[in-house]
């Protein structure tokens, strides 16, 4: 439970609930230091200690258990010193650590230099020890690197701190939730009086008050979640193991006419029985899921504590608990937190390169896939221990919560410098500004009156927040926030307008943000139609490409656009330049066309007319199936296999599963690649595969209405999972089943040809004759013969043959 302790927090303990009794003689005070460090009672320890240590200041075994005391309390610079001590007085290397640690209380009071020397006489005394500082001191080398650069952020501490402990700060639109170990309250089984931690509510800048729910007793209430789409609250009960370590539960509350309901505790799936749950955080993904995402100390993680996740369905149940394996150390991962307009994960963290502590990193969310954490700088960082970032969906309000030591911070103790996290909020965050310049071309002079407009990307939708159109002025400024995804344009009468797009995630941005828009003379303009080459009638939903192609060495892509409701594609042209235009069309050949632009000699228009693609060009067409499907069962009312389309659907959302499955043996890398791979698996061949069989089905039934005959074979294919006769007559199925889909093609365009025989369809299965060697048939082994990419490439059926008889 080590790390709840740090995460938590919860680091009072009963030496704050009165001070030590001191005794009256050496031995005395010994006995009662000893008595709290079996206790885990590190302050009261080291009171004990210090009074003995600076009374006996040539006793080595004093100053010994007095900087470690020191050092569990975190009180960095009295451990610097009874280290120090320890030093010069162990002339016979009593206590072999001393120097290790020193070094470590060094780093973590930000002298990464003085940390670095001291790991390296380390190494020097101590050559028999197991291993050496090597990471320690790469380690010190990665903060004095990250400590040269620094944001322009200012952190300040905020008004809701006491002397005691406050942290885990959450932003509900103009309401700061964060928690407070200050509140007496009694143990029961012991009668002592003890501080309980509980939920506070304020607004963004000053202290809070109590609000509900809450634990009763000597439980501790902490790390609010709010969900307000389904009225619920999620939050962590902690009960104290000793006197430094905790607990916890995960837990939920309802509100209804009378406020919030008494606390539900979380499933056991997620609460799993003598490990300890907490630190909950929501989190509504791209793809519109909801997680609910923690920590826990629970097996089956990579060490320490792991961020675990678990789905939120529509009735607000809970899957059972995903740990973010690409995320988590084989150390501690605390205080997730996700803002859910950047697609960005950030969490804390002592399993990566820091500047100690644990620190605050960040992850992106793309494509399914998590980007590889980065450390944030400092000051949103220190060399203490730094956890439960959050920030509000503008960007404009940062908070979290360290255990710094800095102007304004407050302590039980004053003279022992170190406990308790208070929280720190960024005061200059809403001050991010934007200085927008506009210029022309191609002289990059200064251009005034033109119209700039600022919007901001609010879940896929451009939101203008602003427009400046001051005749006078070519440079405008605009407040911005941190996290955002913005888009600058600027127009003018007679120019071409200039759009920019930029993102504000880079915490080292210089403020204000500049940005620079150059408006060039209006180009020539023409426009690009398409048209079936056969009909001669429009042609809809089509791509058209705009490459200059004035150097051959190196063509370079203009401009890209898809229509779907329109043939018509307007281009802006550079004058004395050549340009390729490309068509391209799903079931259609691409049309190419080329222009060197002459103003004296330009068309108004470009006409590029597709072919359709012939039958033989599909071959080899290959439409790929889930393991066992279609199953026996999964026949139409008519007797027929199921169509392919109705196979399909359930296949494409697996896809996640195959990954986590197939990968979950694998390092690190090695899973990176796999996941790739089934990725591209399921992009360029299951899925490209279902569009280039309805291409198919259109060419066919073009040939049809001629009056042709067109017979196609189709072949089925399977894994050797199963024996050889069941795979010869699952193959058969699969080929069934695309002969099924040609019936329900286009609601039933092709029926007619199949009924009187126009269109004749004959099925061949090969079962497994034709795996390669390889593939595994291990029936115990799911995850090689039926989550493996080689093993889901022979789930398929093919069409290689099309024989097609003129009228």
């Amino acid at each position: 439970m080590r790390s709840f302790r740090i995460i938590l927090c919860l680091l009072l303990g009963v030496a704050f609930w009165g001070s030590p009794v001191l005794a009256q003689s050496k031995r005395q005070y010994l006995k009662a230091a000893e008595e709290a460090t079996a206790k885990k009672d590190y302050y009261s320890a080291l009171v004990y200690y210090r009074t003995v240590a600076d009374a006996w200041p040539e006793d080595l075994d004093v100053a010994f258990q007095a900087a470690e005391a020191a050092r569990h309390y975190n009180s960095y610079s009295l451990a610097e010193k009874y280290y120090e001590r320890v030093l010069r007085l162990d002339k016979s290397s009593k206590y072999p650590v001393t120097g290790y640690h020193l070094a470590g209380v060094k780093r973590s009071l930000g002298r990464y230099r003085e940390a670095i020397d001291q790991y390296r006489k380390y190494d020097e005394i101590r050559p028999d020890k197991p291993a050496n500082s090597q990471k320690d001191i790469a380690a010190c080398e990665f903060a004095l690197e990250a400590a040269a650069s620094r944001s322009p952020l200012e952190v300040v501490p905020h008004a809701a701190n006491t002397s005691f402990s406050e942290f885990a700060p959450v932003i509900m639109g103009d309401t700061l939730i964060y928690t407070s170990l200050s509140v007496p309250a009694k143990d029961e089984p012991s009668g002592d009086s003890i501080y309980v931690s509980r939920l506070y509510r304020g607004d963004l800048r000053s202290a809070g008050q109590m609000t509900q729910p809450a634990a009763e007793g000597a439980l501790h209430t902490a790390h609010a979640a709010m969900d307000p789409d389904r009225g619920r609250i999620y939050f962590s009960i902690c009960r104290n193991t000793n006197v430094t370590d905790y607990q916890c539960g995960l837990y939920m509350a309802e509100r209804d006419a009378y406020g919030w309901g008494p606390p539900q505790r979380l499933p056991d799936a997620i609460n799993k029985p003598g490990y300890s749950t907490s630190q909950p955080a929501l989190a509504k993904m791209p793809d519109g899921k909801e997680w609910l995402v923690f920590v826990s100390d629970a097996p089956g993680g990579k060490g320490g504590t792991d961020i675990w996740y678990t789905l939120i369905d529509q009735a607000g149940t809970f899957s059972d608990p995903v740990n973010l394996v690409s995320i988590n150390t084989e150390m501690d991962e605390a205080s997730p937190f996700y803002h859910e307009v950047s697609q960005r994960l950030f969490f804390s963290s002592n399993g990566y390169p820091s500047l100690g502590g644990f620190d605050i990193y960040e992850t992106t969310y793309s494509r399914g896939r998590w980007s590889d954490p980065r450390i944030l700088p400092i000051p949103l960082n220190s060399s203490y221990n730094d956890l439960y970032f959050s920030m509000d969906p503008r960007g404009e309000k940062l908070f979290l919560s360290s255990n710094r030591i800095t102007p304004g911070a407050k302590f039980i103790a004053p003279e022992l410098q170190a406990c308790c996290n208070d929280i720190f909020m960024a005061s200059d965050a809403s001050a991010l500004k934007l200085i927008a310049n506009v210029f022309s071309l191609p002289d990059s002079i200064p251009l005034t009156g033109a119209t700039v407009v600022l919007e901001r990307q609010d879940q896929g939708v451009w939101v203008e927040l602003d427009r400046r159109d001051a005749a006078s002025l070519h440079s405008h400024e605009f407040p911005i926030g941190y996290g955002q995804t913005y888009r600058l344009t600027a127009t003018r009468s007679s120019y071409r307008s200039s759009v920019l797009e930029f993102r504000t995630l880079d915490w080292l941005e210089p403020n204000p943000v500049v940005k620079d828009l150059y408006l060039g003379r209006e180009l020539m303009e023409i426009d690009v139609l398409t048209f079936d080459a056969q009909t001669r009638d429009p042609l809809l939903s089509c791509k058209v490409s705009l490459v200059d192609v004035t150097d051959p060495a190196a063509p370079r892509l203009v401009d890209e656009s898809v229509r779907i409701d329109n043939h018509v594609f307007p281009f802006r042209l550079k004058p004395g330049r050549k340009y390729e235009f490309r068509a391209t069309r799903g079931g259609y050949e691409d049309a190419i066309a080329t222009l060197v632009t002459n103003p004296d000699s330009m068309p108004s228009r470009i006409d590029l007319y597709l072919d359709f693609r012939s039958l033989e060009r599909y071959l080899p067409l290959e439409v790929y199936f889930d393991n066992d499907i279609p199953t026996r069962k999964q026949r139409t009312k008519k007797g027929l296999v199921l169509s392919y389309d109705a196979t399909l659907t359930p296949y494409l959302e697996k896809e996640q599963e195959y990954e986590q499955i197939f990968a979950s043996e694998m390092t690190d890398n090695e899973a990176t690649l796999i996941r790739r791979e089934i990725r591209e698996f399921f992009e360029s061949q299951v899925r490209a595969g279902r569009d280039e069989l309805d291409h198919f089905c259109e060419a066919m039934l073009r040939e049809l209405k001629k009056g042709n005959s067109v017979e196609v074979y189709v072949e089925g294919f399977t894994s050797p999972r199963a024996e050889s006769r069941y795979n010869m007559s699952l193959g058969y199925r699969r080929g069934s089943s695309v002969k099924t889909h040609f019936g329900k093609y286009g609601g039933g365009a092709l029926a007619g040809y199949l009924a009187s025989g126009q269109l004749r369809v004959k099925v061949v299965s090969y079962g497994e004759t034709k795996v390669p060697k390889g593939v595994s048939d291990d029936l115990a082994d799911k995850r090689l013969s039926v989550y493996a990419v080689n093993a889901a490439r022979e789930r398929r059926a093919e069409i290689n043959q099309v024989k097609i008889t003129k009228k």
